[in-house]
């Protein structure tokens, strides 16, 4: 946690920490009458019947210094399209010296391709094709040597990625809530919701 305790001074000096992870199986759900709302004594009331109209997967990217938030709808969360994710955020702080991310330990975030695209964002040639193993590869991406920095939260510590904290938010605020007319409904109003936050509710959480 010591890059969180750090991240408003490192900022200061150009360079972002940013959590991300993938928040998976979220249910374009639809209520088949509307809710009951809170009245004085009684909580809102809701049918339990509902619609299923699929569900989508959303990989989101947590700026720690400053509580914004970033991220894409995908269809597939295998470690091309995270890592060109990555990518993407990196190509967001051209003139950041250095840019660290805290992630879990899911396979795919260390991944060769992930690996690939932090050399070339760290002007490094041709290392990764050297890696043959996991374990090489974590210790590839946490070298601190480099221009991009990976930081894996411990097995079973995946709750320490701030961008559960966010995605908990999100479910509350959100998904539990509203009732969904299908996945483009649902996409649409996480990103509404998202873009509300970052102008008027983002805020660095106290760790």
């Amino acid at each position: 946690t010591g890059v969180y305790l750090r991240a408003i001074a490192l900022l200061k000096a150009g360079v972002p920490v940013l959590c991300v992870d993938e928040k998976t199986g979220m249910q374009a759900l639809s209520r088949e009458t509307p809710d009951r709302p809170t009245r004085s004594g009684k909580p809102r009331r809701r049918d339990h019947r509902y619609k299923r109209h699929g569900t989508t997967c959303f990989i989101g990217f947590f700026h720690v210094a400053t509580g914004k938030v970033w991220g894409r709808f995908v269809l597939s969360r295998n470690a091309r399209t995270f890592a060109a994710l990555v990518a993407e955020v990196c190509d967001h702080f051209p003139n950041a010296k250095t840019i660290h991310f805290v992630t879990d330990q899911l396979s795919t975030h260390w991944h060769l391709e992930v690996c690939k695209v932090v050399a070339e964002r760290s002007a490094l040639a041709h290392e990764p094709e050297k890696l043959k193993t996991g374990k090489q590869r974590k210790a590839y991406l946490l070298d601190a040597t480099k221009r991009v920095i990976f930081h894996f939260t411990p097995l079973r510590g995946s709750w320490l990625d701030q961008i559960e904290i966010w995605f908990s938010i999100l479910s509350r605020k959100l998904l539990l809530l509203e009732s969904f007319t299908s996945i483009t409904d649902l996409q649409t109003k996480v990103f509404e919701f998202m873009n509300h936050w970052n102008r008027s509710l983002a805020r660095p959480f106290r760790w």
